[in-house]
């Protein structure tokens, strides 16, 4: 099961797709997916603190683990 609560998943999803409905296996589904995604952000953030020396992640390191991930 997901880490990720599925009412707000469900919400970003409705808002999303402009209102269309969404089963409740596809929000289980995308609820994975974005806890998944959060596990890989939180893992590359990590890297970028540690390899600058900090035990805390910073919006930096966040965004450069975005631009890994997404580009």
């Amino acid at each position: 099961m997901a880490e990720v609560p599925n009412a707000p998943v469900k919400r970003l999803i409705i808002e999303g797709s402009h209102g269309l409905r969404v089963g409740g296996s596809a929000v289980d589904l995308a609820a994975s997916h974005v806890s998944n995604i959060l596990h890989l952000l939180g893992h590359a953030a990590g890297q970028y603190a540690v390899a600058d020396g900090r035990k805390t992640i910073k919006d930096e390191d966040i965004n450069k683990a975005w631009m890994e991930l997404t580009t």
